[in-house]
């Protein structure tokens, strides 16, 4: 080795030691700033769904019915806002179906319906034989009649 490869060995050394340092560095604060984040969402969504169920329990499930709802447009407006390829095509399928027969009230009423224009309307299965189906999104669109 030339002393002048000598004389940038340490350098370099250096510079490719911060940048893995960083990198790691980085990498950790990321993630810890994505957990909180999905931390966050987790604790909301939870609070909200134990609110909800015990609305129910109680037998207040207009006001279950409210933060349901609240939650639904909440996530098809954010969902739909986001630049790009639909996400989520199915789950705002069913939210479209849901709103066909249970329109959107209040102020996001009108943010919801337009959302909900460029996504795919779900199929609905036929009934089938005498054994009713689980879901409660389809048992509700058949017992509107839509």
């Amino acid at each position: 080795m030339g002393p002048r490869v000598k004389r940038l060995a340490g350098p370099i050394l250096g510079l490719a030691l911060g940048l893995v340092v960083g990198f790691s560095l980085g990498q950790r604060q990321g993630f810890k700033m994505g957990m909180g984040f999905l931390e966050t969402q987790v604790s909301g969504t939870l609070s909200i769904h134990v609110e909800a169920a015990s609305c129910i329990r109680v037998g207040d499930t207009k006001r279950a019915l409210e933060l349901l709802d609240t939650m639904i447009d909440s996530a098809v407006t954010s969902v739909v806002a986001q630049p790009g390829p639909l996400r989520a095509p199915e789950a705002l399928s069913q939210a479209k179906l849901y709103r066909s027969v249970i329109p959107a009230a209040g102020p996001a009423a009108s943010g919801v319906g337009t959302a909900l224009e460029r996504v795919p309307t779900m199929e609905v299965p036929p009934q089938t034989g005498t054994s009713p189906n689980r879901s409660g999104l389809i048992r509700l669109v058949q017992q509107a009649g839509a």
